[in-house]
């Protein structure tokens, strides 16, 4: 049998609709994440890798399908992905 979720880790749409919000946090759809009324300051990878985990919301993704969505086709090492994946 599986556990209930966390509601602080469940992922669903903002009242306004658009973005998504993350527990206490909210990412909008051009990918700024606040936290409140504070804008929570992301590099351009890690903020591709939060909305590219967003989109695919409970989904698990292959390497493949995160170098294409998040690097395009640029050539990315396995220690590259591994880093910024776990940054």
């Amino acid at each position: 049998m599986q556990k209930p979720l966390d509601p602080a880790t469940q992922i669903s749409q903002p009242s306004s609709g658009t973005g998504w919000r993350l527990g206490p946090y909210t990412l909008s759809e051009d990918g700024m994440l606040m936290l409140g009324d504070n804008l929570v300051s992301l590099s351009p990878l890690q903020r591709r890798l939060l909305q590219c985990f967003v989109r695919h919301n409970r989904t698990l993704l292959s390497k493949e399908q995160l170098m294409r969505e998040v690097w395009g086709h640029e050539y990315v090492s396995e220690v590259s992905l591994a880093r910024a994946v776990h940054s």
